[in-house]
């Protein structure tokens, strides 16, 4: 059986499995604490603080995802790095439910907003160290048909804790959740600590150039890093004013009541992460192998474009509901089929500059993104409806295809060359 299943997922080797179990464990952990904890979090803080205050929400809590990724990445993949990030998350999120604050009031956006930024950190915390994790352990053909395989992980967590919110919230209030949250982010440590050190790479996909990775931070970013970050960039812009979008249709829909919205979100993501399953075992390691990196990336502008046609063409409240979940359901390719192959890129750009680059990308461009996207949005709901924002995606878009077609020869000769020196 055992054989019969690493061959349907390309797993080779007893010491491949046993890091890929150890990696999937650690995304089924840190994912499954960042889906419980979003869940309760957009779910108090549309309850009890409202759609019209999740942009400047948006703005405060970039600004802290900024700080601690930075102070994270500081440690880079070292477990001692891994240990006090997640203990402080699991102290933080420990003390949200001692306070019990009337909705509406100063109490009630303090601590609603302050979990709202656990949630956040929660998410960028373990894709960070997922990514570095990711980029030591795995090497030579090993990526393309891993990568994904890992992801599933916390694919499953969002699956199973998904179920766990939406049964759960009828019976309890949704604030005792976050003590679920507090035991996954201390059981996040353990699979790291049982990970052989760092392997080395048996030849670099790009020769070094210049002093080694201790000194990485003093070298420029290669163009290919460059580009990387750039894509990223656009693409979190385009999420963000989604998230908005499909954000303030659930509260619209379900009328404010928390019981209702976290349900709704529970469900979202049950169904969402079982699609992405499917991509990440089945399609995403084939599809990275048989087209490449470059194909993968056009997969998710391709399907936003066509869900924000969608959300232009509907009217009717529940209808829109449906359309802007069917369009924020897209993080399926995101995760599935863009994310893993970001990570292969990363794979190509030189050891020296890689720790740099994923430090800028992750730590940086993502969150200023979001940052300049939710001030944006400080803007744009006083001038047009939550719908009409998919103009603004379409023209996100637009120029997302277009770094493409102009980053195109750079990495098509990036792949290029590190094939000829394989």
């Amino acid at each position: 059986m055992s054989t019969f299943v690493e061959r349907v997922l390309q797993i080779k080797g007893e010491h491949e499995s046993r890091r890929i179990l150890r990696l999937c464990c650690f995304a089924f952990l840190t994912a499954g604490a960042y889906v419980v904890c979003r869940s309760v979090a957009d779910a108090l803080f549309l309850a009890n603080v409202g759609a019209r205050h999740l942009p400047a929400m948006h703005v405060i809590a970039t600004a802290f995802v900024v700080v601690l990724t930075v102070i994270s990445l500081r440690w880079r993949n070292r477990p001692r790095g891994l240990l006090p990030t997640q203990l402080l998350l699991a102290m933080a999120t420990l003390t949200v439910p001692l306070f019990d604050p009337e909705p509406s009031g100063t109490l009630a956006i303090l601590v609603y907003g302050f979990l709202y930024i656990l949630a956040q950190l929660h998410g960028t915390v373990g894709m960070i160290f997922l990514t570095i994790l990711l980029q030591g352990q795995f090497h030579g053909d090993e990526p393309p048909r891993v990568f994904g395989i890992i992801g599933a992980g916390g694919t499953l967590a969002a699956i199973v804790f998904g179920v766990v919110v939406y049964w759960t919230v009828s019976s309890i209030e949704p604030v005792h959740l976050l003590y679920i949250v507090a035991a996954l982010d201390v059981l996040a440590i353990v699979p790291v600590f049982s990970l052989s050190p760092e392997r080395e790479e048996e030849s670099d996909p790009i020769p070094d150039v210049g002093p080694p990775s201790s000194d990485a931070k003093k070298l420029p970013m290669s163009k290919l890093a460059t580009a990387i970050l750039m894509l990223v960039a656009i693409k979190v812009a385009a999420l963000t004013f989604i998230e908005y979008q499909w954000k303030v249709s659930v509260a619209d829909a379900k009328s404010g009541v928390e019981a209702a919205m976290a349900a709704y979100f529970g469900l979202y993501y049950t169904g969402m992460n079982i699609v992405t399953g499917v991509i990440q075992l089945l399609l995403a390691g084939r599809i990275l192998r048989r087209f490449g990196a470059l194909f993968a990336l056009t997969l998710l502008p391709f399907s936003l474009l066509c869900g924000s046609i969608l959300v232009l063409a509907t009217s009717a409240l529940h209808i829109r509901l449906w359309v802007s979940t069917l369009l924020k359901s897209t993080e399926s390719l995101r995760r599935g089929i863009n994310d893993p192959a970001l990570q292969l890129l990363f794979k190509k750009v030189s050891r020296g500059q890689r720790e740099l680059a994923v430090t800028k990308t992750h730590g940086i461009a993502k969150p200023l993104a979001e940052l300049t996207a939710a001030l944006g949005l400080q803007v744009i709901v006083l001038l047009i409806t939550p719908a009409e924002i998919s103009w603004l995606v379409l023209i996100l878009i637009a120029v997302w295809f277009y770094l493409v077609a102009r980053m195109y020869p750079i990495l098509r000769s990036t792949f290029s060359a590190s094939e000829s020196a394989g």
